[in-house]
């Protein structure tokens, strides 16, 4: 089960974020929200998994369903649908817990076969972008 922690927008810093906290990246209209799994403070990245991408397009569910708490979805597998990201902490903004919350109220509601969304494409596509615009490069994790 994922632990939403509540911070304020001020700038993050080194220590700002702890495990299992959720937080964020945006990059034009979209944004990916990730669990934070470790600081890895000696190279001012965290190890966060992916959990929702949000574009104005669409809501893309990319956490396993028992991680969210949501149960079996339409089809929504138990298993993660997009690889770990390793990523610069300044690019990461901390999420409300309500924000997050009311992001996960909209998941069940998703219309579309789960099984036929492109996550990983989404995802890959998104933190392109997002390394194209702020001139950062990112390491995705293999696992």
């Amino acid at each position: 089960m994922i632990h939403p922690v509540a911070m304020t927008t001020d700038a993050p810093r080194l220590n700002a974020f702890q495990p299992h906290q959720i937080v964020y990246l945006a990059c034009d209209q979209s944004r990916l929200y990730t669990e934070v799994i470790e600081i890895l403070a000696d190279r001012r990245r965290a190890w966060v998994r992916p959990l929702v991408l949000v574009t104005p397009e669409e809501t893309l569910p990319l956490a396993a369903s028992s991680l969210l708490g949501l149960g079996d979805l339409q089809g929504w597998p138990d298993a993660p649908m997009a690889p770990d990201l390793l990523w610069p902490l300044e690019q990461f903004y901390p999420t409300l817990d309500t924000d997050f919350v009311d992001l996960l109220a909209m998941l069940p509601a998703h219309t579309a076969p789960l099984s036929n969304l492109p996550r990983n494409g989404a995802v890959s596509q998104f933190t392109r972008r997002l390394w194209e615009v702020t001139g950062v490069h990112a390491q995705s994790d293999p696992s």
